[in-house]
């Protein structure tokens, strides 16, 4: 177990000791490249990507190289390379910490990106003026000062003139997942198709990615067969990948995949995976893993896994917390930019003098602003706080009162039949139907009816007891054909009364570990459903075999049988019929037999033959 832990371990640091490897390869090789270079245009593209190197290893080396780039380039009048370096720049605020906060600053990164536009817009640089109106709309979006669906369609009608079908594709991309933030699907939908066919011709990698977040938003409108099949098709090509995109998209890519193709356990081995590498590097990026635990948590609620889904909600709660106090901080950021260009405004229509005394009001006015502010986003995270634990509390308390339902039916469900078996022989009594001497005879099988009926209720109200807090299972090792012969006790009589056979074949020492009372609720809803469903002169049958280290109890009867059509739904919207002799049912007992079993590691599955047959399976008890 601990070799196995340090292969892994081991495995991850190569990965991340590879990825800083590969980087420190490049640099020196680009640094080379700018001494040997004969042209200033190729200087400036090797200080811009010298610049994009230092992104994940030195930002201020980062910047460094980028101003390098941009200075050069203005210095020849290459106005394609200054804005180029502009947007980049721009690009780079937006995008990766700076300083000892680590905050992200979009005030200086909408700076760069507004002189990139000026830039572009006189020098008719269409694909500039696209890739800085793309981030000037996801600024937009982030601050809420204006309407980004204005800015990207400015990017999309720029990236269309300069024909570059990245730029197109990549708008369209950023568009898309605007329109789901917003709830407006249809939107995202269009746009994610328009990337894709965008890119079809000229990327698969790309044309890939957008397939599946196509899924995504198909899944997000409900729309699941769609998705079945069309992950399916990406599935089938999915090898014709060369994998040229970063490790972290490559893997995330391959996740979601498994996930659509329901590979659920795939898909988690993978994100775990990520999760993993990420947090062993010396600085975690805490937007990877954002992505990777909201991408994860329906892989883990595909598979009921609740537990595991109830720790990654809660990792995404930290993180996303995280993402808006930085968020917080561009908006006063931003604030306080806008001031600062009024005041400008200012000094130029009024006399110094003058503009001290407004510096000082206005200085004033920004600290009460910023406690109000301040105020204002603690009530809101308190508010927000007791609004979760309210609705916390709400999801108990109907967690409890579905419980206290299911308890109801239970009790009503199994005391109903043995009573209505007692008061019918009664009535026959007092309708002087029964003489004296045959009561006589009948009064042991109804002392021990009335016996059994009160064990039942005894231990149904111990039980509920236990139960009130949700139905859970406690465990203990059981006998088979005991359990069962304590529940054939209580239906002799009423299968007796419509003369139906009732027999059983139940070996010895057959053990399997579960909780008695959820088992003998299974089969007291059976066999109820049995007598029903069954008429006159019919044969119901118990048995019970073991196979491939599984215990098989087999219910089965020679009633009138269950339709193909219902047995598809039987357990989860079974039809609400009347028995042979017009016996009523609540519909909820297969519902429940199913909740019960599955709680129990067992399964249930039902025939029809010549009757009804249910087959419960569980493990055998070592």
């Amino acid at each position: 177990m601990f070799l196995s832990t340090f292969k892994k371990v081991f495995s991850c640091l190569i990965i991340v000791f590879w990825c800083g490897y590969a980087y420190a390869q490049n640099i020196p090789l680009l640094k080379k490249q700018i001494l040997h270079a004969k042209t200033d245009s190729l200087k400036t593209q090797l200080y811009l990507e010298l610049g994009k190197q230092y992104e994940n290893v030195n930002i201020d080396s980062c910047f460094y190289y980028l101003n390098q780039s941009l200075q050069l380039a203005q210095s020849k009048n290459y106005a394609f390379e200054t804005a180029q370096a502009m947007h980049q720049i721009g690009y780079t605020y937006l995008y990766f910490p700076r300083g000892e906060s680590k905050a992200l600053d979009e005030t200086k990164a909408l700076k760069w990106l507004n002189r990139g536009v000026e830039v572009a817009k006189k020098n008719n640089d269409f694909l500039n003026l696209a890739r800085c109106y793309q981030l000037i709309g996801i600024i937009a979006e982030h601050q809420k000062t204006a309407n980004p669906d204005d800015i990207y369609k400015l990017a999309i009608e720029n990236a269309k003139k300069s024909k570059n079908w990245k730029v197109i594709a990549d708008t369209y991309d950023i568009m898309s997942g605007s329109y789901i933030r917003n709830q407006d699907y249809k939107k995202a939908e269009a746009s994610i198709l328009n990337a894709m066919a965008a890119c079809q011709k000229y990327d698969f990698e790309h044309w890939f990615s957008f397939g599946l977040d196509y899924c995504e938003i198909l899944e997000l409108q409900g729309k699941k067969k769609i998705v079945q099949s069309f992950s399916r098709k990406l599935y089938d090509v999915k090898n014709k990948r060369k994998k040229s995109k970063s490790y972290f998209i490559n893997m995330i890519d391959s996740a979601r995949l498994e996930n659509y193709v329901q590979h659920y356990s795939v898909a988690e081995s993978i994100f775990l995976k990520m999760i993993k590498l990420e947090k062993l590097k010396l600085k975690p990026d805490s937007l990877h893993l954002y992505i990777a635990y909201r991408s994860i948590l329906p892989v883990y609620l595909n598979q009921n896994a609740y537990k595991k889904a109830y720790f990654a909600s809660k990792e995404i709660s930290e993180l996303r917390l995280w993402l808006e106090q930085k968020r917080q901080t561009n908006d006063s950021k931003f604030q306080i930019l806008q001031l600062k260009t009024e005041l400008d405004l200012e000094k130029k229509e009024i006399k110094i003098t003058l503009l001290e005394v407004q510096k000082r009001q206005q200085l004033i006015l920004l600290i009460a602003a910023i406690v109000v502010v301040v105020l204002l986003i603690s009530f809101l995270i308190i508010l927000q706080r007791n609004k979760k634990r309210i609705e916390i509390q709400k999801q108990e308390l109907g967690k409890l009162n579905s419980t206290k339902d299911k308890l109801f039916s239970i009790i009503a469900h199994d005391l109903k039949n043995p009573i209505v078996s007692i008061k019918r022989l009664l009535q026959l009594f007092e309708n002087k139907a029964l003489t004296s001497e045959s009561f006589v005879e009948l009064s042991k099988t109804l002392q021990q009816n009335v016996d059994n009926i009160y064990t039942l209720l005894e231990n149904l109200l111990l039980w509920s007891l236990s139960q009130m807090n949700g139905l859970k299972p406690n465990f203990k090792t059981v006998e088979v054909k005991d359990l069962i012969d304590d529940i054939l006790d209580i239906f002799i009589e009423l299968a007796k009364q419509k003369q139906i056979l009732l027999e059983s074949d139940l070996p010895q020492n057959m053990l399997i570990y579960v909780d008695e009372n959820h088992i003998q609720t299974i089969i007291r809803n059976l066999l109820n459903n049995a007598i029903k469903f069954t008429p006159r002169f019919g044969k119901i049958s118990i048995s019970a075999l073991i196979e491939d280290k599984l215990v098989k109890i087999i219910i089965e009867d020679s009633g009138i049988g269950i339709t193909s059509a219902e047995l598809t739904t039987i357990f989860t919207n079974p039809k609400l019929n009347r028995g042979t002799e017009g016996e009523k049912g609540t519909g909820l007992g297969l519902s429940l037999c199913k909740d019960l079993i599955e709680q129990n590691n067992g399964e249930i599955l039902a025939k029809s033959g010549n009757g009804t047959i249910f087959e419960l399976i569980f493990p055998i008890a070592e």
